[in-house]
């Protein structure tokens, strides 16, 4: 399955991005960084710089739908 979490260079979305590609999704997390750190994601997760506001999210989500 693919799976978008927002807000998954933080905390609590970080740990969401590592259980959903521990149980062998595709994850893809869309952060702006505004709190959250890069190097809080799991090995294996593509991640896009981006706000979900911002018109650049549909195409992020776009891309990962048709992987």
């Amino acid at each position: 399955m693919k799976v978008i979490v927002t807000g998954g260079a933080g905390f609590i979305g970080s740990h969401a991005a590592e259980a959903f590609t521990g149980a062998g999704h595709q994850v893809l997390v869309l952060d702006d960084l505004s709190s959250g750190k890069m190097e809080n994601l799991p090995e294996g997760v593509e991640s896009v710089e981006v706000s979900v506001v911002a018109a650049e999210i549909h195409a992020a989500v776009w891309r990962h739908r048709h992987r």
